[in-house]
């Protein structure tokens, strides 16, 4: 998918244990998490070096790449506690 008509990022149970959600502002100790990881910033847009505003601006992002259609960006999380653990998108 290379753009088009917006896309709604839909909320998906993956099992009885995790869901797949659009990403929130709420989401930004997960960004922080990732940005502090070695490997994830070399290989996403996640930022290398983290600030407040360099994470509002890569979740924004996400939702940018939703409403132009170019993919479905979710948040990966634990059902039990509610935390995010991890993202993963499908283009």
């Amino acid at each position: 998918m290379t753009g088009g008509e917006p896309l709604e990022v839909p909320r998906l149970t993956a099992g009885d244990k995790f869901l797949l959600r659009p990403w929130q502002l709420d989401d930004l100790p997960l960004v922080r998490e990732a940005s502090s990881d070695d490997h994830i910033p070399l290989i996403t847009t996640v930022p290398a070096v983290y600030s407040q505003e360099a994470g509002e601006a890569f979740v924004r992002r996400q939702w940018e790449r939703a409403s132009t259609g170019s993919g479905f960006p979710f948040v990966i999380v634990r059902i039990e506690d509610g935390r995010p653990l991890g993202m993963v998108g499908l283009c």
